[in-house]
């Protein structure tokens, strides 16, 4: 810690670090995110990606203050001694770091579930897709993504709509 004689540059210098850190970080994690959407949902995605970050910092906030506020155990915070604080910061530290294990655990979880095969196998309860009668059609294959944007519109394949199933 720095000795409290810098004054205010000492309360501005963390500050303009973890900005700068801050918007280097979302400008390159929304490029990453949006970069695989279409451009018809972009207002919707965008949308949804700022409401989770402002739900997950407010949320996140919320949560630290209140183990803080719980850890310390004062009746008023103002009456609180150095070992009631310092309970209060380590206990808080402890809940943020299982928070960020099981954070990791999710992600890794997913990333693992996203990169198994997702296509059903070739069996009985799988429906054969119907051929055309000469080799110049297109199939009329029609496909949804699970879970859909409101809003978005079903994209072309063949010069056919997505949607549920296979025309017939």
């Amino acid at each position: 810690m720095l000795p409290t004689t810098f004054g205010l540059p000492d309360y501005i210098a963390p500050i303009v670090v973890i900005t700068v850190g801050h918007a280097l970080f979302q400008t390159a994690n929304d490029t990453a995110v949006m970069t695989d959407i279409r451009s018809d949902p972009w207002g919707v995605i965008s949308g949804v990606l700022n409401l989770s970050r402002n739900l997950g910092l407010i949320t996140g906030a919320s949560v630290m203050g209140a183990a803080f506020a719980l850890a310390s155990a004062p009746i008023e915070i103002t009456t609180a001694g150095p070992e009631a604080v310092a309970i209060g910061m380590r206990i808080t530290f402890a809940v943020a770091a299982i928070l960020l294990v099981v954070a990791l655990a999710m992600a890794v979880g997913s990333r693992a579930l996203a990169t198994r095969g997702s296509l059903p196998e070739d069996g009985p309860s799988s429906t054969p897709l119907r051929r055309p009668s000469n080799g110049r059609e297109k199939p009329n294959v029609q496909v949804r993504l699970r879970g859909g944007l409101p809003g978005a519109r079903p994209r072309e394949a063949g010069g056919a709509a997505l949607s549920a199933a296979t025309s017939r």
